[in-house]
């Protein structure tokens, strides 16, 4: 039943939004077939009795639902499930697939996906993803040299919060990345890209 109605709803927005603009032709052609067909829902009077409505006399009863309501509802629906989407792109209701806006399918984003370039740019998890990207794969893929989208790069606080600095040397001419600690923990070896080693 809540289906039917919804249907009933359904059809009543898009005869409001075609009555505006090229297409109100099809939108008369709609309104005679919801006519025709007795689709229009019962009206209830003041004891409880059903009485059989005409589409204008149900249009009547709604007149406060403009002619682009439909549109702002799928606004609506689009901008509440963009909220935590990655994809800042352009928004369809005609996306299929991952990136469908009807999708409720567990999504599953592995290793491979973090690493993987499609045109020398990194992939992009679909709208629908809710789970926080795993970090680790960022700093991995960063290794193998694949680019990141700023949004699933590492977090620098929880990463980097805790790490105090108890020692600065001098010495390399670039940004040292490679220490290599000796068994009793009190000498370290430093490399970097000017192929010193301290």
């Amino acid at each position: 039943m809540e289906s039917k109605n919804l249907n009933l709803d359904l059809y009543f927005l898009i005869e409001r939004f075609l009555s505006k603009g090229p297409c109100a032709p099809v939108s008369k052609v709609l309104r005679e077939v919801l006519n025709s067909l007795n689709i229009v829902p019962k009206r209830f009077d003041w004891k409880g009795g059903q009485h059989v409505q005409s589409y204008d006399e149900w249009t009547r009863r709604f007149s406060d639902v403009g002619d682009d309501h439909l549109l702002v509802l799928c606004n609506h629906i689009t901008s509440m499930l963009d909220q935590k989407s990655l994809n800042r792109g352009e928004t369809s209701l005609l996306q299929v697939g991952r990136n469908s806006l009807s999708s409720d399918e567990d999504i599953v984003w592995k290793f491979c996906h973090t690493v993987a370039n499609i045109n020398a740019k990194p992939m992009i998890p679909p709208h629908n993803y809710r789970k926080k990207q795993n970090w680790i794969h960022s700093i991995k893929s960063r290794e193998y040299g694949c680019g990141r989208l700023k949004q699933v790069v590492c977090p620098v606080v929880p990463v980097y919060g805790k790490m105090n600095m108890c020692l600065r040397v001098l010495g390399h001419l670039s940004s040292v990345y490679c220490v290599l600690f000796d068994r009793t923990g009190s000498k370290i070896f430093t490399g970097s890209d000017d192929s010193l080693i301290k």
